[in-house]
């Protein structure tokens, strides 16, 4: 493949767009049986200074419980609580299942001893769940801290504190405030004894950051959204020392004057990201590294580049049709920036597009195609170089056709935590190959061009799934077998 599969997967997988459908969600526990749970349905894009309100709906008694998706591009999940079970959490923007099973699991406590840089206990310190990476969302989440299952713990004269309903193997950080002003997230370890006291050193000074967002024409940008976090570092010791700042600890929008304000950051090296609000240019995430200084305010600022008018023709190669209304996807990734976009093609096949300079794929979100279309090769996607200039570029075509349809069942092997809902077919040495979707029944589809012989196709991967590969058993129906990879001692 011209660019890593898992990339791949993961970009297709972020821009795909939704359409409306009705979602059935089944709650069972550990064993199999029904569990009753309350959903909290929420949009999961915090802004600056909201409340969090509950939206809670009730499964029935057999744990089941319907929800209404759209097309929209906004990120929509849900909270999910059953007595007894942890907080688990749903992705239901990027699931074209019709039905999905979820699998609870039971609830476990946390021990938390907080104390200063001398050992002394502090007192009276909120402790709340920071980082959550949900087994079944492919994104890292954090919990509101206002829940119908009260997660906010206080540490005693002694300075411990517990939490509960948390899953210790999903929980990624651990949020301290010793008041208003002053709150850290600590790292917890990747390798820890769940059975002791976790125990967290609060030696943190602060700083402000100010961070300016600027076009090309140096004219500030209102309404850009604003993230920072630290690269996180493997911590393997029940004794936590350094902070890690989170996504959303620090969020905020730029205002008319291009600037965001942000009080009370840890003294560390962070990772600033700043999304464009600009349409025009896709979804512009433009990052750097920047460290920190206790006690003062640090000023960064971030500059757009000039946007270039490029156009991108889907070609038919089975008829002479032109078709109107084909999504077509576009990313950067230059290790600093990594924007992304979507555009339509006009009814002669055509779509414009504005982006900055720079090394750019163009590819077909497949959801988009005719009836019974497919992407054709050699080139699942298109890889063109946009240069600074006042003229038209154009890219190279990307192709559709007719297609063959392959359909059929995994077997063996349990999608419960399956994050992504593409599977790949290809020839055997996957020198051409075909994308299409499965579900969280292991039933897949994929339409591969009329040309290729189904003969050729032997070859199906799925990415995350561990060590084991996908075996054809038989091809009228397909039936794929999950067979282990065989290891030895």
């Amino acid at each position: 493949m011209s660019i890593p599969f898992y990339f791949l997967l993961l970009v297709v997988s972020f821009l795909q767009s939704k359409p409306s459908a009705t979602l059935q969600l089944s709650f069972v526990d550990p064993s199999g049986q029904p569990v009753q749970a309350t959903i909290d349905e929420q949009v999961s894009e915090a802004t600056a200074g909201s409340t969090y309100q509950p939206n809670l709906r009730l499964s029935n008694a057999d744990g089941k419980i319907e929800i209404v998706t759209d097309d929209s591009n906004t990120v929509r999940c849900c909270f999910v609580y059953a007595q007894e079970f942890a907080i688990d959490f749903l992705n239901t923007s990027f699931s074209h299942s019709r039905s999905m099973r979820v699998r609870m699991q039971p609830e476990s406590d946390i021990s938390v001893l907080v104390v200063d840089r001398e050992g002394k206990p502090i007192p009276n310190a909120t402790v709340t769940p920071g980082q959550i990476f949900f087994r079944r969302s492919a994104w890292i989440s954090n919990i509101p801290h206002r829940l119908p299952r009260n997660l906010e713990s206080r540490t005693d004269s002694g300075g411990t504190a517990k939490l509960r309903g948390a899953i210790a193997s999903d929980l990624k950080s651990l949020r301290i405030a010793l008041d208003a002003d002053r709150s850290c997230t600590f790292q917890i370890p990747e390798r820890w004894d769940r059975t002791s006291v976790l125990r967290i050193v609060w030696d943190i000074s602060f700083g402000t950051l100010v961070c300016r967002f600027l076009d090309s024409d140096g004219e500030p940008i209102a309404g850009a959204r604003l993230f920072a976090n630290t690269n996180n570092e493997a911590v393997n010791s029940n004794v936590i020392e350094k902070p890690t700042a989170e996504f959303s600890a620090f969020l905020g929008k730029t205002g008319d004057d291009g600037r965001v304000t942000i009080l009370n950051i840890p003294a560390t090296t962070i990772d600033v990201r700043v999304f464009s609000p600009n349409k025009s240019i896709g979804r512009g995430e433009y990052r750097k590294d920047f460290e920190i200084q206790a006690g003062k305010t640090n000023l960064l600022e971030f500059r757009q580049k000039p946007v270039c008018n490029c156009l991108v023709s889907v070609v038919d190669v089975t008829d002479s049709a032109t078709h109107e209304g084909i999504a077509i996807s576009f990313f950067l990734n230059d290790g600093t920036d990594n924007i992304t976009g979507e555009a339509s093609t006009n009814e002669d096949g055509i779509c414009e597009v504005a982006v900055q300079p720079g090394e750019w794929w163009f590819s077909i979100n497949d959801t988009s195609l005719p009836d019974g279309y497919c992407i054709y090769h050699p080139d699942w996607s298109k890889k063109f170089t946009v240069v600074q200039s006042d003229g038209l570029q154009t890219a190279p075509a990307v192709y559709i056709g007719k297609g063959q349809l392959i359909q059929g069942k995994i077997v063996d092997l349990d999608l419960s935590e399956l994050r992504f809902d593409w599977i790949m077919a290809g020839t055997k040495d996957f020198s051409e190959n075909w994308m299409g979707r499965v579900n969280e029944r292991g039933e897949f589809r994929i339409l591969v061009p009329n040309h290729v012989a189904l003969d050729a196709v032997s070859e199906f991967r799925i990415a995350d799934l561990g060590k084991g590969k996908l075996i054809a058993e038989s091809k009228s129906p397909w039936v794929l077998k999950w067979t282990p990879n065989e290891t030895t001692e």
